[in-house]
């Protein structure tokens, strides 16, 4: 039997993204929305998940220079989990995507520069 572990998303960068310092991996806060109803009022809203993303590839250091805050991006990769210790001792758990697949939707300074997506990014 065959196990699945994936994931795609569509959201807006909640932050600058940072990329390592070899431009081999970026990290990214991502929010996706959906609408949800209120079970006691009966009035819809959105809700808002933060995601914490790992891409990893040849073209982080061009999208690393691309993106920011503000621009939607589409990704697809896999779940990971992991634990560390803080400075206070404590062991701290955290989940994050780890991205083979991403693409830019909506990108500032794709805008500004006249540049298409296809032209700007090829990622994997």
């Amino acid at each position: 039997m065959d196990h699945i572990n994936k994931v795609a998303l569509l959201g807006t960068l909640g932050a600058d993204p940072v990329a390592n310092e070899g431009g081999t991996a970026m990290k990214i806060r991502l929010a996706t929305n959906s609408r949800t109803k209120d079970k006691e009022t009966g009035e819809w809203g959105d809700t808002t998940e933060w995601h914490n993303l790992v891409l990893l590839g040849k073209s982080v250091p061009r999208m690393a220079k691309l993106l920011r805050k503000g621009d939607t991006i589409h990704v697809s990769g896999s779940v990971r989990y992991d634990t560390f210790v803080g400075k206070d001792g404590v062991k701290k758990y955290f989940t994050e995507i780890v991205c083979f697949e991403a693409g830019i939707v909506n990108c500032k300074e794709l805008k500004s520069s006249n540049t298409t997506t296809d032209d700007a990014i090829s990622f994997p």
